[in-house]
């Protein structure tokens, strides 16, 4: 009898264990196309808009002000 509670109880450690992993994997992925953009606030007109990562300055789309990256 305590063979089986030991392999039963292993087996649903198992997968607890996986089924955090997947969940974990699917938050993460989620959150990936966020970190991956660059936010930029306008100092002239008050828009925020985001662009693609890597951009440290980019022009507003509604003055054409050349805005610095925000940093969080």
């Amino acid at each position: 009898m305590s063979e089986f509670f030991s392999v039963v109880l292993c087996g649903a450690i198992v997968v607890e264990t996986v089924a955090y992993l997947v969940a974990s994997h699917r938050h993460h992925k989620g959150y990936e196309k966020i970190s991956k953009t660059s936010t930029f606030h306008c100092l002239k007109c008050n828009s925020v808009y985001v662009s693609r990562e890597g951009e440290k300055s980019k022009a507003c789309p509604n003055c054409n002000y050349r805005n610095a990256e925000l940093k969080f």
